[in-house]
């Protein structure tokens, strides 16, 4: 739970934004990385704002927000695919993603 700070997941090198797909199960968000099948899962992120982590930072210094990333489980809720890797899915689907992922992480040159 979160007493008032500023929460900050890093992940590990190697890891892109492209790799990862959230979702929402129950009260909790999962992260799934689509390259090797890992799972993160935050419990509790639909309980209250106290249980979110307020970024998830990559190596290379990209980020995206709690705000951003409530943004993001909504778009790839859309999709009615359980993906094992972007590649299942469709050309389409592939762009808007593609286009959701843009709109919601910061590139480390920004």
């Amino acid at each position: 739970q979160d007493n008032g700070g500023n929460d900050v997941m890093k992940l590990g090198e190697g890891i892109k934004k492209e790799d990862l797909w959230f979702k929402k199960e129950g009260k909790d968000l999962t992260i799934n990385n689509l390259t090797n099948q890992d799972q993160m899962t935050v419990k509790n992120w639909y309980s209250g704002s106290a249980n979110k982590i307020e970024q998830i930072e990559l190596a290379d210094g990209g980020h995206i927000s709690n705000i951003s990333i409530d943004l993001l489980v909504q778009a790839m809720a859309t999709f009615d695919v359980k993906p094992m890797a972007e590649t299942s899915l469709t050309p389409s689907q592939q762009n808007t993603i593609q286009a959701a992922l843009a709109n919601t992480w910061v590139d480390p040159t920004k």
